[in-house]
């Protein structure tokens, strides 16, 4: 028997792509200046919420905006 790649096929999924995009945040999530560092909990949110790109429901930063903020 060869070796398997176990993960070949979850890279390239709809939702582990979704979850690599900071950009399909959802809520104060995607509102967020830390977004592309934190990302929030995928797993909370999918606990909540049945939806894995909702706001992290368990933080309690609350972003104004991401206007002038320049990414790095």
């Amino acid at each position: 028997m060869g070796q398997l790649d176990s993960g070949a096929d979850n890279r390239d999924s709809v939702v582990f792509r979704s979850l690599r995009d900071p950009g399909l945040l959802k809520g104060k999530c995607g509102r967020c200046a830390y977004r592309d560092v934190c990302g929030g909990s995928r797993a909370r949110a999918y606990a909540m919420t049945r939806d894995y790109l909702a706001a992290g429901p368990a933080c309690a930063f609350m972003p104004t905006s991401r206007v002038g903020f320049v990414s790095g």
